[in-house]
């Protein structure tokens, strides 16, 4: 879906644009396009590349995703264009240029070498492109006090037992529905699927309510 949005929006913003699509899941697989959006678990094999041809720049969304070493698919697409191209620009798109795990996403050692722009979303939100966040202190919080944490974050699994408590659950869900009860729709991240099915079953004791676990 997202891949069918960009290619739409580059058309719209140059009609004038030649845009493909190459991607697997799509069933579409354009090679000789001035503009091609696709994603990389379809274009990152050589025999892809040399398809693709001669390519000037690659933007790569999401670009934290990029390793900073080993043979990643994002690492191997951008060997296979530069031994077509070996003047081929990488540019990077990402809300979170640091991590916590790998530390800045660009530098002298890395694919991406420097920022060369940068918008506070603060900005954002005024302009319209973002919506207002507006933040509020919970009455019940969950302890973490226990679960372990991997690369600067919680461990997936003992964060999901640690939510899955019935109490904190109902008491977190009741708070909820005091917030949102003039809204249409809300949109909940839980910490796992235990979690999230333990917040569904408390949703659906008072409103229409589902789940989906990956």
């Amino acid at each position: 879906e997202l891949i069918e949005q960009n290619a739409e929006k580059c058309a719209a913003l140059v009609p004038s644009l030649d845009v493909g699509i190459f991607s697997a899941n799509l069933k579409q697989k354009d090679y000789h396009q001035a503009v091609i959006c696709g994603q990389v678990q379809s274009c990152y094999k050589k025999k892809a590349c040399y398809n693709l041809g001669h390519r000037d720049v690659v933007i790569i969304d999401e670009a934290h995703l990029i390793p900073s070493d080993g043979d990643g698919m994002y690492l191997q697409m951008i060997s296979h264009l530069q031994a077509i191209n070996p003047q081929l620009r990488v540019v990077g798109l990402t809300a979170t240029p640091y991590r916590l795990d790998s530390g800045l996403v660009c530098g002298a050692d890395r694919v991406l070498t420097e920022i060369c722009y940068q918008v506070p979303l603060l900005r954002l939100i005024e302009e319209g492109y973002l919506c207002p966040l507006t933040s509020k202190e919970p009455n019940h919080l969950m302890d973490t006090q226990g679960v372990g944490t991997r690369g600067g974050e919680f461990i997936q699994g003992q964060l999901d037992e640690h939510a899955a408590h019935e109490e904190v659950v109902r008491a977190a869900v009741l708070e909820l529905l005091s917030w949102t009860h003039d809204r249409h729709s809300c949109l909940l991240f839980c910490c796992g699927k235990k979690h999230a099915g333990m917040v569904r079953d408390q949703l659906s004791q008072q409103v229409s309510s589902e789940h989906v676990a990956y």
